[in-house]
């Protein structure tokens, strides 16, 4: 028989069970049980409880519906998706009376046994409970990062440094350097100067790039440059932090 493997991460941490360890399970998996693995899809940085659109699980799916495979190995249900059982109880219906199925290496899940079903749906529920609780605790600790000045996402832009606290403080190296730059521009210095001072004096990007005018003025827009932190990226709203 012949079967695919799905995998998907939604974003790359210390406690993340990366796509590639993913897949060598599921390949041990079709081993042991006679399978030909006849391809591999694979959803990275995609959310399986916000993200409407993962094509790579849609396309799995769908050809596995079609019959291009016999089996689809994921490697846990949550991997497949975290919304809950009625995105799986539609996955269900799709596969109903075709003889092809979805099987998990870590739940047990196989989806041609009716005795399943329940369970499936269980597990279901309970992943999408864990993304709503992990949504909910990761914006309260956003929230309260914000509130004490503290960024909880992203690199600290050239000229800064992360504290241990999660603040942003001036970096002692380039500190003064970005504070020079940013003078000089408030004193009307033409940019393209500055980028061939910068890159003159080894100055260079926190890349190690050299300095574009495009890449210093991205730069001199960093809102944390001016002490404010963004709580809303998608309204490009900002919080003033100059007086926490």
């Amino acid at each position: 028989m012949k079967a695919a493997i799905c995998t998907r991460l939604s974003n790359a941490d210390e406690n993340s069970t990366s796509t590639k360890r993913q897949e060598t399970e599921c390949r041990e998996y079709a081993s042991r049980h006679d399978l030909e693995v006849v391809e591999v899809f694979v959803d990275e940085g995609i959310s399986g409880y916000k993200d409407v659109e993962r094509p790579a699980f849609d396309e799995a799916v769908d050809n596995l519906a079609r019959g291009e495979f016999d089996v689809l190995i994921a490697w846990k249900l949550d991997r497949l998706s975290r919304r809950g059982m009625g995105q799986v109880g539609a996955i269900l219906d799709k596969l109903e009376n075709t003889g092809r199925k979805i099987v998990t290496v870590v739940d047990g899940v196989d989806t041609s046994q009716a005795t399943d079903r329940l369970m499936i749906g269980l597990l279901a529920k309970m992943a999408r409970s864990e993304s709503v609780n992990t949504s909910v605790r990761l914006k309260a600790q956003r929230r309260e990062a914000r509130e004490k000045g503290r960024i909880s996402v992203g690199s600290p832009p050239w000229g800064m440094t992360r504290r241990e606290d999660g603040s942003y403080v001036p970096d002692l190296e380039t500190g003064p350097i970005a504070r020079e730059v940013l003078d000089r521009v408030l004193a009307g210095e033409a940019t393209i100067n500055l980028v061939r001072w910068l890159n003159s004096n080894g100055h260079f990007t926190t890349r190690g790039n050299y300095w574009t005018q495009a890449a210093l003025s991205r730069w001199m827009h960093f809102p944390t440059l001016a002490r404010m932190v963004p709580y809303n990226p998608g309204k490009r709203r900002h919080q003033d932090l100059s007086r926490s």
